[in-house]
């Protein structure tokens, strides 16, 4: 992953206690960072006056129990403190299944996985979790059965993460036989996009298709960013996320990416780009005979557009498209197009599919 050395510095955001405009999402119910008051949607009464770091994104803004996981002491009202919430929510849910031992979480979606329907698994980044794909899941649990894992020691999974992409994708193919899904397509982000090049060559008969999203068949990282998260993690965390995001988006972006990622813990955010910083595939990657989408960022700067383009000359038949005004994020930042394109590609693969089995 390439990050300018030299404008490796304090992330961005706001920091002026302003308030931002509440994105509609009406799919995720997980929590945004950022620097705001809490309101009650309802006539905009103003609940409280303290700064928060983080307010709930349900469509209909609602008081819900939560924990305090951590106070930061910061110039702001009452007592001069920050407190970041994290809200529980029961339409949060997500289930669990025993994999290798370790229990997996995963969401499905509300109608759970029906028959009839295309299988597509979303497979996170490091330091990700299910609020990774916040914004394909009403979108593609429509017409799909969407499924987004939660690798060991991310999100609500148990475990304590892995130091080799090969051990993710272990996991990853153990879960799909677990729930018994044949011929899935994958979509990986990032360190997920090394997972599912992983499996796309160990395990090509269990997959339809494959969709790798600002990814690179090598992931190396700077090593200031693997000393970073032993001795600074939270300064890392937020130095990270200013250069996952284009800087075209909302500051609002960088504040979540902040917020979510502190979630993961140290060891396990470093594990996963060690991970990363071991994956190579550079020899390998022209071996995979699957239909490949590959989607990247215009802005990308962790994983910039000659990773995607080399990709697209080692697999053949592949098909790259460069999303604008996005960058590291691009399935967040440009949601709408993301999953036009990801829903296309899937429709193309079926037809194709179907078009040769009336053929024998």
């Amino acid at each position: 992953m390439d990050l300018p050395s030299q404008e490796f510095a304090p992330s961005g955001g706001r920091t002026d206690g302003s308030i931002a405009g509440r994105e509609t999402e009406p799919d995720s119910p997980s929590f945004h960072a950022g620097t705001n008051l809490l309101w009650r949607e309802v006539g905009g009464e103003k609940i409280s006056e303290a700064r928060l770091l983080v307010y709930e994104r349900l469509p209909r803004l609602r008081l819900l129990s939560f924990d305090i996981i951590r106070v930061k002491r910061k110039g702001c009202a009452l007592g001069s403190r920050s407190f970041l919430f994290r809200f529980r929510s029961k339409e949060d849910f997500m289930p669990i299944v025993s994999v290798n031992g370790t229990q997996i979480s995963y969401w499905t979606g509300r109608k759970g996985i029906l028959e009839g329907r295309e299988t597509v698994l979303f497979i996170h980044g490091a330091g990700g979790g299910q609020y990774s794909w916040s914004y394909q899941k009403g979108y593609f649990e429509k017409d799909f059965n969407p499924i987004i894992i939660e690798l060991p020691g991310h999100g609500e999974s148990k475990g304590e993460g892995e130091e080799e992409i090969a051990r993710y994708a272990e996991h990853t193919g153990a879960f799909l036989k677990a729930l018994g899904l044949q011929r899935a397509f994958l979509v990986g982000h990032s360190m997920g996009g090394a997972i599912v090049q992983t499996l796309a060559l160990s395990h090509p008969e269990m997959i339809k298709g494959v969709v790798l999203v600002g990814t690179g068949a090598r992931l190396k990282v700077l090593p200031m960013i693997l000393s970073g998260i032993k001795d600074d993690f939270e300064e890392t965390v937020r130095r990270i996320n200013q250069f996952v995001y284009s800087r075209k988006v909302s500051p609002m972006f960088i504040e979540r990416g902040i917020a979510e990622m502190l979630q993961c813990r140290p060891e396990v955010l470093y594990g996963d780009f060690l991970a990363c910083d071991r994956f190579d595939l550079m020899n390998e990657i022209e071996k995979i005979v699957l239909p490949t989408l590959i989607l990247c960022g215009e802005d990308d700067q962790l994983t910039p557009l000659k990773y995607s383009q080399f990709l697209r000359t080692r697999i053949k038949g592949s098909k790259m498209e460069i999303l604008p005004e996005a960058g590291h994020m691009v399935m967040m930042e440009s949601s709408q197009l993301f999953n036009e394109k990801v829903n296309g590609f899937t429709e193309e693969v079926v037809k194709d599919s179907r078009r040769l089995e009336s053929r024998e």
